[in-house]
């Protein structure tokens, strides 16, 4: 294999811009097959030709792709510091057809790996295709059945003939999605091959005055720049990654990137920057956009400890992991995720786990519990994003944080504020070996937001116009304290809002709506174990009492509350006003087999829990001396003038 001497190709280059077909611009020839090829510092190449497969690709000048149909077959890129890779720009953006393929094996050697598209400090990578202009994805604005080949569209999308597209499910089973190609277009009506397999929803549903958007969402996989690894990677896994590091610049819009990441690899994935070298680092102007990943073999879009970079209106779908990834570590604040599509999260075996604990049953990065979004910290921004269906999954999680050693990140950390808004999540379900779902536990998943009494530092988070359906478990699983849940709709799950300490204001939750896709959601287990409206669990005595106001809960067995005792706190106190209950008991009061829990506290301000119309104590033990023992709700009950009244035993008085 012929190596170009770095003087030579730099003497031949000269000051000047040079094609790559030209022989002028390589004193030692045009690179042939198997070639390693280094563009010099100060020179500029444009690749006008599909050279034939080369070996490694080391840019320090420039590399410009001619905008006329490309292919670029090669080992791995390296992009170093004053390098720039360009494959369009954002005001003149590439308008042919170009392929970069990254073929090197699995050599299991250098920092960065192997088949790697990678940018270091101080470099830059511009790929900008022309499909970016091209709607990223929509939702259907009417059903569709099995056996059709027609999908109304609620835009016009400005597809092409040709281009893969696909649907996300509409009941419990992401599987249910499904990979389409369009075969003609007629305004915001699409044709496609072959028919439709499954069921897909198309319209909005108004419960009690309230809108449940339940339209299948239908995105683009086809993008004219594309990102590849060989064919031969849908057998072990080994795909192509592409890391970022810290001060370089990257931006990408209308690209396609396809069997990316690589199995058991930690930090390999299709889009990842990565920065735990300079903790805090800020990487505004880098941004992905209108961008599709799909048939990844580890996640999708991952920004590790850097801030402030726009991943907006992409679609990742069918990944085995995360499909994005907000914040790996916990520092991370500004991220602006925005208009993102989810579709098909996967759960890999144990043993295939990147980042396996010690007995390989779970993972550090949460790998047994797949997400559309995955995240360790409150403060980036995530908006309007829809996580459409995780095998196993979770739609938007917010997990344990690991700040260590970064104490200079807490101060720009807790002055940052949350936004967690308008984002949607629905087709997350799991079955149990033997049947059944499952309830508590540390591999607990199949909720549309599920946020762990360890994740991150914030304090008054406000999650905000959420919707969920058909998603097993829980539309929310909240075990934080001092958050707000608020102006949001959960439907046809087995409880609407699993809650520790958070307050919920404005809510209407639905137990069964007329989508049967999938079947009729499940109820877990019975009165002694979870269900319910919502299932209320923690608190303390004498602070942290949440408030529960403007619900309305529609049937709900075995009620709209469900609470018990955790067994960590005190005695836990739960104000309710401004209760609507349509076709559902007001509560019920539970206990597990050998422990303690009753002495959960539901303060109901108005009475319209309990429906006495007034002032009432409503507890799991005899809460004072004309407290009334109400069984079929396993409580007692006593009506109050006022607040003031005190109670019997360890009762204390609720402010």
């Amino acid at each position: 294999m012929k190596l170009l001497a770095l003087s030579l190709l730099f003497l031949a280059v000269a000051a000047n811009a040079g094609n790559w077909s030209d022989p002028a611009s390589w004193p030692g020839g045009v690179p042939g097959i198997g070639e390693n090829v280094t563009i010099p510092a100060g020179q500029v190449i444009t690749l006008d030709v599909s050279p034939p497969p080369l070996g490694s690709l080391d840019v320090m000048g420039t590399l410009t792709f001619a905008d006329q149909d490309l292919r670029l077959e090669v080992a791995r890129i390296m992009i170093h510091t004053g390098g720039t890779l360009e494959v369009g720009t954002a005001t003149q953006p590439f308008t042919a057809n170009a392929v970069i393929e990254l073929t090197e094996p699995d050599l299991g050697s250098g920092a960065m790996g192997n088949r790697v598209l990678g940018v270091m400090g101080g470099g830059s990578l511009s790929l900008h295709g022309a499909s970016a202009a091209k709607t990223s994805w929509t939702q259907l604005a009417a059903d569709v059945n099995p056996g059709d080949t027609e999908l109304t569209l609620a835009t016009a999308p400005g597809w092409s003939i040709g281009e893969e597209i696909v649907i996300a499910a509409s009941g419990f089973h992401a599987e249910e999605s499904e990979k389409l190609s369009i075969t003609a277009i007629d305004g915001n009506t699409v044709s496609v091959t072959p028919a439709l397999a499954y069921p897909h929803l198309g319209h909005v549903k108004t419960i009690v005055g309230r809108d449940l958007d339940v339209r299948a969402e239908v995105g683009l996989l086809t993008r004219n720049v594309r990102i590849q690894a060989p064919e031969s990677s849908e057998a072990d896994h080994f795909g192509f990654h592409a890391m970022f590091m810290p001060h370089s610049q990257v931006q990408i819009s209308g690209v396609e990137m396809t069997r990316g990441g690589q199995l058991r690899k930690q930090g390999r994935y299709p889009a990842h920057w990565h920065g735990p070298s300079d903790p805090g680092l800020d990487a505004s102007g880098s941004y992905i956009r209108d961008t599709s990943i799909h048939n990844s073999f580890q996640r999708g879009v991952v920004t590790h400890e850097v801030n402030n970079v726009l991943v907006s209106d992409n679609v990742v779908y069918d990944v085995w992991g995360h499909a994005y990834v907000p914040s790996e570590t916990g520092t991370e604040v500004g991220n602006a995720y925005l208009r993102n599509l989810a579709v098909l999260y996967k759960r890999r075996p144990n043993e295939d786990f990147s980042f396996p604990r010690d007995d390989h049953t779970e993972s550090d990065q949460a790998e047994h519990r797949p997400s559309g979004f995955w995240m360790r910290s409150y403060h980036n921004i995530i908006e309007d994003n829809h996580a459409a269906g995780g095998a196993q999954g979770i739609g938007f999680f917010f997990d344990s944080q690991v700040i260590g050693h970064r104490d200079q990140q807490f101060i720009v950390y807790n002055e940052t504020p949350n936004i967690f808004r308008g984002n949607v999540a629905h087709s997350h379900y799991r079955v149990l070996p033997g049947g059944g779902i499952p309830t508590y536990g540390p591999k607990t998943r199949t909720s549309g937001l599920m946020v762990t009494h360890y994740a991150g530092l914030g304090k008054n988070v406000v999650f905000e116009q959420f919707t969920a359906y058909k998603n097993s478990l829980a539309g929310a699983w909240l075990e934080n304290r001092n958050h707000t849940f608020r102006d949001s709709i959960i439907a046809d799950s087995s409880m609407a809002i699993f809650n520790h300490q958070s307050n919920i204001e404005n809510i209407v939750a639905i137990q069964q709506t007329d989508n049967l896709i999938g079947g009729e959601n499940q109820i877990i287990g019975n009165r002694r174990h979870l269900g319910g409206g919502m299932h209320f669990q923690g608190g303390r005595r004498g602070g942290d009492n949440p408030r529960v106001d403007n619900v309305t809960f529609v049937g709900f067995a075995p009620g709209a509350f469900t609470m018990w005792k955790d067994v960590l706190d005190t005695s836990p106190y739960l104000r309710a006003s401004n209760i609507t209950l349509i076709d559902t008991p007001g509560f019920w009061y539970m206990g597990r087999e050998g422990v303690d829990l009753e002495d959960s506290l539901m303060i109901d301000v108005d009475g319209t829990v309990s429906g006495t119309g007034q002032l009432t104590y409503i507890g799991g033990r005899n809460i004072a001396t004309d407290a009334t023992f109400m069984a079929e709700y396993n409580a007692y009950m006593s009506v109050r003038a006022t607040s003031n009244d005190l109670f019997r035993d360890s009762f204390e008085t609720p402010n």
